[in-house]
């Protein structure tokens, strides 16, 4: 959401973040594991696999345009939203489980992570 409006028609990438430094050389970048626009109520659903030596450190990258009345206009943002371990699936383990799981709802105005582009 955008000041209560849904977030229709913005690009939502599930991303795998890495380290970048490999021996000091910028090596490992970040993966992106899946993309998608959200619907005209701002859902959307993603779902990606990697393998990964390290723990895994997903987070989506939300591109979003909102309004600012302060300035009367529209602004590109952008909004980084961290997935904690809950969020991370082992398709071999016995207590993997398919069903999509619901974000709820959240306000990227609110958000500290929501920066211009």
């Amino acid at each position: 959401m955008c000041r209560h409006d849904p977030l229709s028609d913005v690009s939502v990438q599930l991303i795998e973040r890495d380290n970048g430094e490999i021996f000091g050389l910028d090596m490992d970048k970040d993966d992106v594991l899946n993309s998608t626009r959200t619907d005209r109520y701002g859902n959307f659903q993603l779902q990606g696999c990697h393998n990964e030596i390290f723990v895994m450190q997903p987070f989506l990258h939300i591109r979003h345009r909102c309004t600012y009345p302060m300035w009367g206009k529209y602004i590109n943002r952008k909004t980084r939203i961290e997935l904690d371990q809950d969020w991370v699936q082992f398709p071999f383990s016995s207590d993997y489980d398919e069903t999509p799981k619901d974000m709820g709802l959240f306000d990227v105005t609110l958000s500290p992570n929501t920066t211009p582009e």
